[in-house]
């Protein structure tokens, strides 16, 4: 897993697409019924933490913390007042205790891991009961996916 590891430190650090974002942000205030709120927020694959800190104004996280593989990624969401940690999450366990975090998120991560099963059971550990945990992965089906994937 070191080459993935090598991938991600090497990749320029980008953010999330304009419409996802602006769908996730949607999801977040329209919901009003679920009060998807939390002092403690968790980005799970935080990238350069831009859209980790929309999250965490929409949701009013008083602490907000993320976690990626990418070391530049951990120094771009630490100049952001972040708290950021490296961490693989194929293969490692989040270095927070159980039931912590009001939300945690990992938008467009999965997708990017082989061992999917410690994600999810990382993310259910550290989230509080009754708290949220959101994932979002591309729609492979979309045509600009499709598109995406013939122009390479």
């Amino acid at each position: 897993m070191a080459y993935l590891r090598d991938f991600y430190n090497k990749r320029e650090v980008e953010g999330s697409s304009v419409f996802l974002r602006r769908e996730v942000l949607k999801i977040l205030k329209e919901y009003k019924e679920y009060n998807v709120e939390g002092e403690k927020y968790l980005d799970i694959g935080i990238g350069n933490g831009t859209f980790t800190e929309e999250i965490a104004a929409v949701v009013k996280s008083r602490e907000v913390c993320g976690i990626d593989i990418s070391e530049k990624a951990i120094e771009l969401a630490k100049a952001k007042n972040i708290k950021a940690v490296k961490v693989d999450i194929n293969n490692e366990k989040l270095p927070y205790s159980d039931g912590y975090f009001d939300l945690v998120t990992a938008v467009e991560v999965v997708e990017h891991l082989i061992n999917t099963d410690n994600l999810f059971s990382e993310a259910y550990r550290v989230v509080k009961p009754g708290g949220y945990f959101l994932v979002t992965s591309p729609n492979m089906a979309s045509w600009l996916s499709i598109l995406s994937l013939i122009l390479g």
